[in-house]
């Protein structure tokens, strides 16, 4: 049987894609940067200026809900910085990305890079 690849990222400027196989480290993620963040009942990180929040998220449906910590990247560009605890796989611009404390959810974001 042939190894299955998966695409790890799209060079636009050269019209390239990197394709690698499934256990390539360049599949892996500790962190993402998000953009259009909507918060639930008035939660809100704009309290204090450049606290992290430790928290929980959720990227795949169904997905068991990842240990992360969040903090604002940019309050003007309605930006966070998502760290996970372990390596995520399967993370790409675009996806949906909720955060939770226990089972209240905080609120959403999409995925930028």
């Amino acid at each position: 049987a042939k190894e299955k690849y998966y695409v790890a990222s799209k060079r636009a400027d050269s019209n390239e894609i990197v394709v690698v196989p499934r256990n390539h480290p360049a599949l892996y993620y500790y962190s993402v940067e998000t953009e259009s963040v909507n918060w639930i009942n008035e939660f809100d990180l704009l309290k204090e200026d450049n606290k992290e929040i430790e928290c929980g998220a959720q990227f795949i449906y169904r997905q068991k809900i990842q240990k992360c910590k969040i903090k604002w990247l940019s309050k003007n560009d309605n930006t966070l910085i998502v760290n996970f605890d372990l390596p995520q796989i399967a993370i790409a611009p675009g996806q949906a990305i909720a955060f939770y404390i226990g089972d209240e959810c905080l609120g959403g974001a999409t995925i930028a890079r």
